[in-house]
């Protein structure tokens, strides 16, 4: 697996727009068979019972990303938590193991992965598993924002 995962220092520090502008560098570049995914999103908008990643929608609009939401974003929860706080409200438990197949399913299909996470290293996923243990299990070289 060739790419990144792009954490940070916590929520809004810019994880996304460097995560853009690192897609669009890629392919300007000549990978053109790059893609960029939020594979875990909180604070997801409802509308018509579907929840919409904003992140996530970014992600595949500026990148001109034909793959679905789905695949882009597969987790998503509407309470603007934790995944692990938010998936004991809204029942959806989170599942390493698929997360980790999905991007694994994923990465075979492209040149370039890039892996956008959910707030920083210390957010937990479950009661054992946080942000900095799934950048272990996909063994991806680490590029850390933080506010200036």
């Amino acid at each position: 697996m060739k790419g990144f995962f792009i954490t940070g220092t916590g929520t809004g520090v810019g994880k996304t727009i460097v995560t853009i502008i690192l897609g669009l560098y890629l392919k300007s570049k000549g990978y053109e068979n790059t893609i960029a995914l939020k594979p875990i999103e909180s604070g997801c908008n409802k509308i018509s019972n579907v929840l919409i990643p904003h992140d996530g929608s970014l992600l595949k609009e500026m990148l001109k990303q034909s793959e679905s939401l789905d695949v882009i974003t597969p987790i998503r929860y509407e309470r603007p938590l934790s995944p692990f706080a938010a998936s004991l409200i809204e029942g959806n438990a989170f599942d390493k193991d698929l997360l980790i197949k999905h991007i694994n399913d994923i990465s075979i299909r492209y040149d370039r992965l890039l892996i956008e996470g959910i707030g920083g290293l210390m957010v937990p996923l479950d009661n054992k598993y946080f942000v900095y243990n799934l950048i272990k299990d996909l063994t991806l070289p680490v590029i850390i924002i933080a506010q200036a």
